[in-house]
């Protein structure tokens, strides 16, 4: 095995698109497997670990975060371990807004007491909540603004073991959309409109449709990849636009975001030949220090021999 594709038990076998990819690698002579991450004795692949379906990391973070600390130290990992570390708690919209990224409003939420937040004063009708520390909607709900009984219980049940998140809801994403902008290797390969993401867990037979970006959804899209710490293999980022029109800036995924890859099958390939690429230069650049040391070496002159 070539490549791990790093997965979790419910999904033993990976996402049912990822056999797309499988293929992808097949054509440049690469054997990518699924492997559950938390295996007692994982396989040990010969370049790499590729996370892809490990969609029960939130439940365990600390454990997970201690297994890409393992990974990493055992050899390639994809994304890098800095960009999992960064992109583990979803603080990293306040480092992406901070860059001039227009993210969408955000109330941080730590000990579960916003009796003194006017949520209706900010014009928001209705919130999202949801934690910090998540992922496929996990412990998502969209409530009435002014349903504050509600919105303090469920921000305290979130709090007690991460931030909580208070986000206006946009009733423009039920008719523009949720949509989703995918790079490889901070080249855009695809987009698709996404339903509102409050339905928790991963449905593998819904099949999006494919839309074109506009010019600034493109551009937010680049300028994200510009400010995030490294260039990633692969970014998935989720934008939805205002009543005014105006794009905002709901996530970025860069541990094991799902790419949709039966909506856009080059984008398979073009993973696949990134992924190569890569693996190639760590390849030249292991050659090249292994060289580099023996070139170094100097025998000693007891170890010489008489001519």
């Amino acid at each position: 095995m070539d490549i791990a594709m790093a997965t979790c038990r419910d999904w033993p076998a990976g996402h049912p698109e990822d056999q797309l990819l499988v293929s992808a690698l097949a054509r440049i002579g690469l054997e990518g497997q699924a492997v559950v991450w938390d295996e007692v004795a994982p396989s040990n692949p010969r370049h790499g670990w590729l996370l892809r379906s490990v969609w029960d990391y939130h439940l365990r973070l600390e454990e997970f975060l201690r297994w890409v600390d393992v990974r990493s130290a055992e050899g390639a990992l994809w994304n890098s371990r800095e960009l999992i570390r960064w992109n583990a708690h979803k603080r990293y919209l306040k480092d992406l807004q901070l860059r001039g990224l227009p993210v969408i409003p955000t109330l941080w939420v730590r000990g579960g007491d916003i009796q003194d937040i006017d949520l209706l004063g900010r014009g928001w009708k209705d919130v999202v909540i949801k934690p910090a520390v998540g992922a496929s909607a996990h412990h998502a709900v969209r409530l009435p603004a002014h349903a504050k009984d509600e919105i303090r219980a469920h921000t305290q049940a979130i709090t007690r073991f991460t931030e909580a998140m208070i986000q206006p809801y946009f009733p423009e994403v039920e008719s523009y959309g949720e949509r989703s902008f995918f790079f490889i290797e901070g080249v855009f390969t695809h987009a698709v409109r996404r339903p509102p993401a409050l339905q928790e867990g991963v449905d593998q037979e819904v099949r999006l449709a494919r839309v074109e970006p506009t010019d600034e959804e493109l551009a937010i899209g680049r300028k994200v990849i510009e400010a995030l710490p490294e260039l990633p293999l692969y970014a998935r980022m989720d934008l939805v636009p205002d009543g005014n029109g105006r794009q905002h800036l709901m996530e970025v995924e860069l541990i094991e975001p799902r790419l949709f890859l039966r909506e856009s099958p080059e984008a398979a390939t073009a993973l696949a030949d990134a992924l190569g690429g890569r693996i190639a230069e760590s390849l030249r650049a292991s050659t090249l220090k292994a060289a580099a040391r023996v070139k170094g070496t100097r025998i000693r002159p007891c170890e010489q021999e008489d001519l």
